[in-house]
């Protein structure tokens, strides 16, 4: 045996082996800057496998869920009759 460095435990999500990763919010930031910022750190991570899913869950995925259907509501909003 060698003693070396590793996980205590390692989660999984299905079947598959995950890692969480959290994060707070700096004072003066906002939500969705934050999840700007990790999607564009994603994007230059060019060295990752294809193989890897990322996703967000918590709040982060309540809020880009909410954006998924504002752009159907904005339309709505704008061509619909005011009663």
């Amino acid at each position: 045996m060698v003693p070396t460095v590793g996980p205590l435990q390692i989660n999984h999500q299905g079947q598959q082996p995950a890692v969480t990763i959290s994060f707070n919010l700096a004072p003066g930031y906002s939500l969705g800057y934050a999840v700007d910022q990790i999607h564009h750190a994603w994007r230059a991570a060019s060295n990752l496998p294809a193989t890897i899913a990322t996703g967000f869950s918590g709040t982060a995925q309540v809020f880009q869920d909410s954006l998924r259907g504002q752009g159907v509501l904005i339309l709505a909003a704008v061509f619909l009759p005011r009663s």
